[in-house]
């Protein structure tokens, strides 16, 4: 007796890239699922497109409330016993669902999440896969993801109990949604598979991101935060959380430094409580260079921690 699958695709004004995300869902080997793809207020020939797919495609029409808000409605009208998202511009290959639910349903009863690796590709250059190298873990995976997202959600397949319990996105974490609730899960206790065999495509836009990377750092501090307020942390967890939010106030605040809000950058800087000799260094450090008021100079010194230590930087800005 196979599992149904519900297979979840928000999609907004992109009728030129779902037909291929639908497809590469419905070439699946593994057949025991439901397509819902949720159009949140598309004005392009979206409705069309899923309506060609007849009753092989659910189809939910809502007013314009963003991805997250499409997400958490598709979850709401699934009925499936795992869960799987894919953005409407990305692609999975034919043993995606297969892969997954197998490892899913030899696992353990505490394993709530299978993923897969993933590449991406540009669409003038769809033959050039990028491989960003990160690294993959299973078990019990809170700490390392505490330290950077290494799973985009169109690479995992999540059992629906898990939902149930941590509830689903939330939608005031605009950029880090995904992060979140993969964190919820693994604070939760359930563990996580790797799959080492790449299923997953992730299609790359070429959108400039740095008129709202500041709204994405505060959303990656927000995160953080969010977690650090739940209770029933063990002492292990409450150190990492702990350690990673005197990280992030760093970085948010030496990114503020950098960008002409020198007042706002310190005090976030001050906001910082350090775990370790480490970071205590690292903050007063930060502390300093705040005093510096010539702009140039700092992007210098910024430059020289970049080449320095790379993605080992305490202060990284982007």
């Amino acid at each position: 007796m196979y599992n149904l699958v519900s297979v979840i695709i928000a999609t907004y004004n992109r009728s030129h890239y779902l037909p291929e995300a639908i497809e590469s869902v419905l070439n699946q080997t593994y057949k025991d699922f439901e397509i819902i793809v949720v159009d949140d207020g598309s004005t392009d020939e979206t409705r069309t497109v899923v309506k060609r797919y007849g009753k092989r495609v659910g189809y939910i029409y809502q007013e314009n409330a963003g991805v997250l808000s499409a997400r958490n409605t598709g979850i709401k009208n699934s009925k499936g016993v795992f869960l799987a998202f894919l953005d409407d511009d990305d692609l999975w290959l034919e043993r995606m669902l297969e892969r997954t639910v197998e490892t899913l349903e030899k696992s353990g009863e505490d394993v709530g999440v299978a993923y897969v690796d993933c590449r991406y590709f540009k669409e003038s250059e769809r033959n050039k896969l990028i491989n960003k190298g990160m690294r993959h873990y299973s078990g019990d995976v809170f700490d390392e993801l505490l330290k950077a997202n290494f799973m985009p959600i169109n690479t995992v397949l999540i059992k629906k109990e898990c939902i149930d319990k941590v509830g689903g996105f939330d939608e005031t974490i605009e950029g880090y949604e995904d992060w979140d609730l993969l964190l919820r899960i693994a604070f939760a206790g359930f563990k996580f598979e790797f799959i080492d065999e790449r299923l997953s495509f992730i299609r790359v836009h070429d959108t400039h991101m740095s008129s709202r990377l500041l709204m994405m750092k505060r959303n990656s501090l927000k995160v953080i935060e969010k977690l650090g307020s739940m209770p029933g942390k063990s002492l292990k967890q409450g150190y990492w959380i702990k350690k990673t939010l005197a990280k992030r106030h760093l970085s948010l605040g030496w990114y503020l430094t950098l960008n002409g809000h020198r007042d706002e950058g310190r005090e976030e800087i001050r906001r910082a409580v350090p775990r370790g000799v480490k970071q205590i260094l690292q903050k007063w450090i930060a502390i300093l260079l705040t005093s510096i008021h010539n702009t140039v100079l700092l992007q210098k010194i910024n430059t020289f921690i970049e080449f320095m230590f790379g993605q080992r930087n305490p202060y990284r800005s982007k």
